[in-house]
């Protein structure tokens, strides 16, 4: 069920998270080693949701043990916040961006194993995969100190309302390292 969303228009964008499950990573970005992350400014994270452009600022990514946590700053009347703990290989997300394995791959099932990741209007419930059919998320490589990745999910509030995030890419600076 969708909701009455309010959305920046973004023509022309790949754009942000979503889809139940992605069977070739990050969808349109076959063969790219960024899933065309690099085309987009420091700092950017956009996707489609509910078939709408969204683009959120402010993207940065932090560590937390071997925990990482992605983070969108409000934008649209939405923002996102995305944590990977383990790789489909049974890595940990810190260890293999210190050994610097990527890309990397992250389930994001309604368990919570491997991650999650939650969308947040600015007022009400909020959307998590932990409550749906949850997607992936792909680490693709580092810039600098930037993160490059894509993702795709279905996230839902909980009454059940789903939201659908496809095409989502990243460029999130590094903010905070919490050891």
């Amino acid at each position: 069920m969708s909701k009455s969303l309010r959305f920046v228009e973004n023509a022309g964008a790949v754009l942000l998270p979503g889809l139940l499950i992605l069977a070739a990573g990050c969808g349109s970005a076959a063969g790219s080693s960024s899933c065309g992350a690099e085309a987009i400014d420091p700092g950017v994270i956009e996707a489609t949701v509910d078939g709408e452009s969204w683009e959120g600022g402010a993207a940065t990514w932090m560590l937390a043990g071997s925990s990482l946590q992605i983070n969108s700053a409000s934008s649209g009347g939405w923002w996102l916040s995305a944590v990977a703990q383990t790789t489909v290989d049974g890595a940990g997300v810190g260890d293999a961006l210190a050994a610097g394995d990527l890309p990397a791959e992250v389930d994001l099932p309604e368990s919570g194993a491997g991650g999650w990741a939650t969308f947040y209007p600015d007022s009400g419930d909020s959307y998590s995969t932990k409550l749906a059919a949850g997607g992936t998320l792909t680490l693709a490589r580092q810039d600098g100190a930037d993160l490059l990745g894509c993702f795709a999910f279905v996230a839902a509030n909980g009454a059940g309302d789903e939201v659908t995030v496809e095409s989502g890419r990243f460029r999130a600076a590094e903010g905070l390292a919490l050891d």
